[in-house]
């Protein structure tokens, strides 16, 4: 009886280092293992004046911007993505995009445009004067997003922030003043 109970026990250890060996396994390998990487490929700032009397920006500003999966199981769904230029620390606009997929070892491409004005807050005389006679501008684009991907049967959902740091040319008769670098966008830490 005792050499019977020993061998059942046997068996049920087997079978579940087994079963919790398989399940390691499929984790690991429909997990995503590589980031998703969000990047400006390029940016036209058509228009981008101040005025003298109360510290308005006028701006026109699109982005072609691209978000690639290099993860080979992995398909990821934005239900929500939002981009939010700022200068000097003052947003700008909010560009809302709808809802899309990125299938695995794939790109999609994004194409947010801010048009407007804005009210920043008082500029020293010195940096109006910079604003004025600059031919690119630092803008920092701000992106939201909340997106899910499933691993097996798990639905993995998050909310992340990214930060893209952007050299913007100034565009004058339709030709940009330099060429535009493309720009890879960084994870923000709360």
């Amino acid at each position: 009886m005792l050499r019977k109970c020993c061998c059942c026990f046997c068996i049920i250890v087997v079978v579940l280092g087994a079963l919790a060996f398989t399940a390691w396994f499929v984790i690991r390998q429909f997990s995503p293992s590589k980031p998703m990487i969000y990047q400006v490929t390029d940016a036209s700032l058509t228009q981008f004046n101040l005025t003298a009397t109360n510290n308005t920006i006028f701006y026109n500003l699109s982005l072609k911007m691209t978000v690639e999966n290099r993860n080979k199981w992995n398909d990821f769904h934005y239900e929500h993505f939002e981009a939010v230029p700022s200068y000097k620390n003052q947003d700008l606009s909010t560009s809302i995009l709808g809802p899309f997929g990125v299938a695995h070892r794939d790109k999609y491409e994004l194409n947010p445009l801010f048009k407007g004005h804005q009210t920043v807050t008082a500029l020293t005389n010195g940096e109006a004067s910079n604003f004025r006679n600059s031919l690119v501008f630092d803008i920092a684009l701000k992106i939201y997003f909340k997106y899910w991907t499933k691993i097996a049967m798990y639905k993995d959902e998050k909310e992340l922030q990214m930060a893209c740091y952007l050299k913007v040319p100034l565009s004058s008769s339709g030709k940009p003043a330099e060429i535009f670098q493309s720009t890879k966008c960084d994870k923000v830490d709360h």
